[in-house]
């Protein structure tokens, strides 16, 4: 492990590897501050069979570094049992979007009571995918109604938004987030009942083959009656209309900052166009730490 030769330093991992003795694993510690991204890697590979807790912010640190990324992510995923109950920690470093990912790509059997505690939080939809292909059915109906209307209101708002703003790229992206939550609508639906029916319409409308809308606002017309919720329908319909502006007056730095306001509903993406086209410097720190949103918040940083 103390050599200088690399290959042989390569070798020694190896050999821990392959033996898989917890007490051998101890000696990895020695070359965390390796150099070397032969190395790195085949730390990476090594320490993907334990799951040892000092190991994850080395892992953390790597997920930068292109050559290694993949292999830290196979260590997340891996890992994703012992980190996941520190997911808002880990969000100030990571998107919580790719944290999520790395969690319902795990095969740990413990990851199914994770899922279920983060969705009592937030149901991301990867966790409504996640469920459906677990077979998963929630006894009471009551958490998934409230996530039903949650999303019914969500919406609305966003109908709104879309409607308060004449800007072309930004009602645009502000279109594929309406498309996407009704997406979310029907995953949540799917989670409720004999889904195979909903589940194919989803993946169809998933594809953008728009025509599969009919059968979507047929199954909602049907799920609705049965759950007594109102508006759903008729906003999943809506996303196969245009919107009109429903103002005289064009409302788009207002719509800006509403969406900079709400960062944590919104893509990215949506963020980083709504700092652009307002030109907005936020006075505190967005929790959004992806490239694209920093690279535009340093850009309107120097105009001013």
């Amino acid at each position: 492990m103390n050599s200088s030769n690399t290959n042989q330093r390569k070798i020694a991992l190896e050999i821990i590897e392959e033996t898989e003795n917890p007490i051998l694993f101890k000696q990895i510690q020695l070359l965390l501050y390796d150099q070397d991204p032969e190395i790195k890697k085949q730390i990476l590979k090594s320490i993907v069979k334990i799951k040892n807790p000092s190991f994850v912010a080395y892992i953390i640190e790597q997920l930068s570094d292109k050559e290694l990324q993949f292999a830290a992510e196979q260590c997340m995923i891996h890992y994703s049992d012992v980190w996941a109950k520190d997911i808002d920690l880990m969000s100030e470093k990571i998107p919580r979007e790719k944290l999520i990912e790395y969690i319902v790509k795990s095969q740990s059997t413990e990851v199914m009571n994770i899922v279920l505690d983060l969705f009592a939080k937030e149901a991301h939809p990867l966790m409504c995918e996640y469920l459906y292909k677990k077979k998963h059915k929630f006894e009471d109906d009551a958490q998934i109604l409230d996530l039903i209307n949650k999303q019914v209101a969500a919406l609305n708002k966003l109908k709104n938004l879309i409607e308060s703003t004449k800007d072309a790229a930004l009602k645009s992206a502000l279109k594929d987030e309406y498309y996407n939550k009704v997406l979310f609508a029907l995953q949540l639906l799917f989670l409720m009942r004999d889904t195979s029916k909903v589940y194919d319409v989803y993946q169809s409308i998933r594809m953008r083959l728009v025509d599969k809308y009919d059968q979507a606002i047929e199954l909602l017309e049907y799920n609705t009656k049965k759950l007594s919720i109102e508006g759903l329908v008729n906003l999943v319909e809506l996303y196969c209309d245009d919107f009109k502006n429903s103002f005289e007056t064009d409302k788009t730095a207002e719509v800006c900052n509403e969406i900079i306001l709400q960062e944590k509903l919104y893509s990215d993406w949506t963020i980083a166009l709504a700092l652009y086209t307002s030109k907005l410097v936020p006075r505190n720190a967005l929790k959004n730490n992806s490239k694209i949103v920093r690279e535009i918040v340093e850009l309107n940083q120097k105009a001013k």
